[in-house]
């Protein structure tokens, strides 16, 4: 996807090459108005520090689980989020500080589950700029 570093992150014994928003413009971009993910399996949210956030589903257009990293790089719920175009769309917080957060298509990697450890592998920066 244009404008995003892709990485590497691991979820229990599951690797995914994702999408990086790491910055409040890529984050509030997200998966919004995307279609297909292409090559990759989904985008991971990196924060600058654990705080509990809500997501939208404004302008997205395929159903997404957000999968819920604690502070200590755990992961601790999964999270179904249906596309809501117009408004007002649904929130969907997080409810705990957290430091990243995983968005995957929905009903992917069924696998990951809450207590799993999540770690970043590899980020490739300035990919697709």
């Amino acid at each position: 996807m244009v404008g995003f570093a892709t990485g590497t992150v691991e979820i229990g014994d599951t690797t995914l090459l994702v999408a990086v928003a790491d910055t409040p413009q890529l984050r509030n971009r997200g998966l919004r108005e995307v279609g297909e993910l292409g090559d990759l399996d989904g985008m991971v949210f990196v924060f600058e520090e654990a705080v509990p956030v809500w997501f939208t589903m404004q302008d997205t257009l395929i159903p997404l689980d957000l999968l819920v990293v604690s502070s200590e790089s755990l992961m601790v719920r999964r999270i179904e989020m249906v596309p809501c175009q117009g408004t007002p769309c649904p929130l969907y917080p997080t409810e705990e500080a957290t430091a990243f957060a995983v968005e995957v298509p929905a009903g992917a990697f069924p696998e990951i589950a809450p207590g799993m450890r999540f770690s970043i592998k590899q980020v490739a920066v300035g990919a697709d700029d």
